[in-house]
C-alpha cells in the first residue's frame, strides 16, 4: 500500500530513519578522523627551535641549543646529528633542550649545515614505540675572515686598511689627512681605536697625536654605520699620547700621557666608555689589560703590579721578580710573563691566577710576544729575538704546555719589529716584513713591508706539519677582526 500524503511529506521534512543514523556515523568518524591527524601531528617529534638557525656567529660563540616539542631519546638524538663541516663538541641535556658547546671555534668563511633524523621519541601514543623525528635541517653560518693593516704605498700610505680575505675586498677606511701611528679592534669588529697625527702638523709637532676610533661596517648584521665614519676620542694640547691599550670587553681604554709643561707628570689615563678620560696617577710605560678587562698589568720596579680597573676585580697584588708581559690565556686568565735567572738566562713563565707557577722554558734570547692557540688550549706561538746573533733573527716557535717542549719552525728576516696576530678561529698568523729597499729616489718607498699569512699546523704528538707562508698584501701592523 502506497503511504499517504501525510506520511511523505513527514519523511520529507525530517529524514528517514536510517538516513539520520548514517548523517550521525559520518560526522563521527569525520571526527574521529580529525583528532587522529591531530594526535598524529602532535605525536610526531619534531625540533622546535635552534638557536644558531640562520644567524652569522664568531669565534666567541661556542654554545647552541636545540629545542624539541617532546621528551626525545637522548641516544638516538646524539648518534644521528651530523654538522657539515665538522664542529666536534659536547652535548648536555636540561629537559627536551639539549646543548652543544663546540670544542674548536667555528671556522670563518664558512656554511654550517645542521641535520638531524632517524631520531626516536621518547614515549609514543598508548603506550606504544615513540616515533620518529620529522627531519630537520638548518644552516648558519660565520664572520668573513677580515683583518686591518696600515697602508704603506700609494694612496694607502699611512691609513688604516680593511681586507677581507672572504670576499676578497679592500676598504680604506680612515683620511688622508690623518697619519696613523697604531690601533687595535674592538671586540665586535664594529671599530677600530687608533691613534694618529694630523698631516699639516707633523713637521711642526710629531708628538701631537690624538686617539680615534672609525667605523668598519661589519659585521653586517644590518644597521651598522658605514665604513669610515671618523670619532675624535682623546686630544693632544696639553699632553702627549703615547702608547694605549683597549680592553676586551672594549668599555675600557688605557694611554699613557706626559704632560706638555711638566715632564714629570708622566702616569696611564683611564677612559671609560661613555666617561671622560681621567688619570690613575700609576707610572707605567709596559702595561697590559688582562683578558677579563678587570685589571691591569704594569711593569714595575722589581715587578709587576696587577693593578684593579674596576670594582669586581681582585685586590691589588704585585708579582715580584718578573720584568716583562709576554701574553694572556684568555681561556685560564693566567700570565705569561718573563723571569730573569742568575745565569744570564730568562724564563718564560705560565702563571696562574691562583699564583701556580708553570716554568715553560729557558732561554737568552727576547721573547716580544706569545700567543695561545684558539684551537689547542696547550700551544703556545712564541716569536723569539737572538739578540747574541747579528744580524739578529726572529724566529717563530711552538711551545707544548703539556711536554714543556720547544719547536723552532720558521726563521724571519732580519725585522725585530714584526707585528704577530692570531685569527680568533686559530687558523693561521699574520706577520709583517719589512726590509730595505733596493733602491731609492725622490718619493720612493726607504723600505718594502708585506703582510704574510701562516696557516697554523694541528699538533697531535708528532713533529707538525708546516706549511710555508703566504705573501698577501703590501702593509704593516695586521691585525685579525674578531
Amino acid at each position: 500500500m502506497e503511504s499517504s500524503t501525510p506520511d511523505r511529506l513527514e519523511n520529507a521534512r525530517g529524514g528517514y530513519p536510517f538516513d539520520r543514523a548514517a548523517i550521525a556515523a559520518i560526522a563521527f568518524l569525520s571526527l574521529c578522523l580529525s583528532g587522529l591527524t591531530l594526535a598524529g601531528t602532535y605525536w610526531t617529534p619534531r625540533v622546535s627551535e635552534f638557536s644558531w638557525n640562520n644567524k652569522r656567529i664568531s669565534a666567541r660563540d661556542r654554545t647552541w641549543t636545540l629545542a624539541f616539542a617532546q621528551p626525545m631519546k637522548r641516544a638516538s638524538v646524539e648518534e644521528n646529528l651530523r654538522i657539515t663541516p665538522e664542529l666536534p663538541g659536547r652535548i648536555s641535556w636540561h629537559g627536551n633542550q639539549m646543548y652543544y658547546v663546540a670544542n674548536q671555534p667555528p671556522q670563518y668563511g664558512q656554511t654550517y649545515t645542521l641535520q638531524l633524523s632517524n631520531a626516536q621519541a621518547e614515549y609514543g601514543e598508548f603506550g606504544q614505540v615513540g616515533r620518529t623525528l620529522r627531519p630537520f635541517q638548518a644552516q648558519f653560518t660565520t664572520r668573513d675572515r677580515v683583518f686591518a693593516y696600515v697602508g704603506t704605498f700609494g694612496e694607502e700610505r699611512d691609513r688604516l686598511i680593511l681586507y677581507n680575505i672572504t670576499r676578497e675586498q679592500k676598504t680604506i677606511l680612515t683620511p688622508a689627512d690623518l697619519l696613523v701611528v697604531d690601533f687595535q679592534p674592538y671586540p665586535d669588529g664594529d671599530r677600530l681605536l687608533f691613534s694618529a697625527v694630523a698631516r699639516d702638523t707633523i713637521e711642526r709637532d710629531p708628538t701631537a697625536v690624538s686617539l680615534f676610533t672609525v667605523t668598519t661596517g661589519l659585521p653586517n648584521r644590518g644597521g651598522e654605520p658605514l665604513p669610515g665614519r671618523v670619532q675624535p676620542i682623546l686630544g693632544s694640547s696639553d699632553y702627549q699620547n703615547l702608547q694605549f691599550d683597549l680592553s676586551g670587553d672594549g668599555q675600557i681604554i688605557l694611554v699613557e700621557r706626559l704632560n706638555r709643561q711638566n715632564a714629570r707628570d708622566r702616569s696611564l689615563w683611564i677612559i671609560e666608555e661613555g666617561k671622560k678620560a681621567r688619570s690613575l696617577g700609576i707610572l707605567g710605560e709596559i702595561f697590559a689589560i688582562s683578558p677579563d678587562s678587570q685589571s691591569v698589568a704594569v711593569v714595575q720596579e722589581g715587578g709587576i703590579s696587577m693593578i684593579p680597573l674596576t670594582p669586581k676585580a681582585k685586590p691589588l697584588a704585585f708579582l715580584p721578580g718578573y720584568d716583562s708581559i709576554v701574553g694572556f690565556s684568555r681561556e685560564t686568565l693566567a700570565n705569561i710573563l718573563l723571569e730573569p735567572n742568575a745565569e744570564g738566562t730568562r724564563s718564560l713563565v705560565l702563571l696562574s691566577r691562583n699564583g701556580v707557577k708553570q716554568e715553560l722554558l729557558r732561554t737568552r734570547a727576547l721573547i716580544p710576544n706569545c700567543q695561545f692557540s684558539p684551537q689547542q688550549a696547550n700551544i703556545l706561538y712564541c716569536l723569539k729575538i737572538d739578540s747574541e746573533q747579528q744580524p739578529s733573527e726572529p724566529i717563530l716557535s711552538i711551545v707544548d704546555l703539556e711536554q714543556r717542549t720547544e719547536t723552532p719552525f720558521l726563521a724571519l728576516v732580519n725585522d725585530r719589529e714584526v707585528v704577530l696576530s692570531m685569527a680568533p678561529d686559530g687558523s693561521g698568523l699574520l706577520f709583517d716584513q719589512a726590509i730595505p729597499a733596493t733602491a731609492t729616489a725622490p718619493g720612493q718607498e726607504a723600505f718594502k713591508a708585506n703582510i704574510w699569512y701562516l696557516p697554523l699546523p694541528e699538533i697531535t704528538g708528532g713533529k707538525p706539519k708546516i706549511s710555508p707562508p703566504k705573501k698577501l698584501i703590501p702593509g704593516l701592523n695586521p691585525h685579525w677582526l674578531p
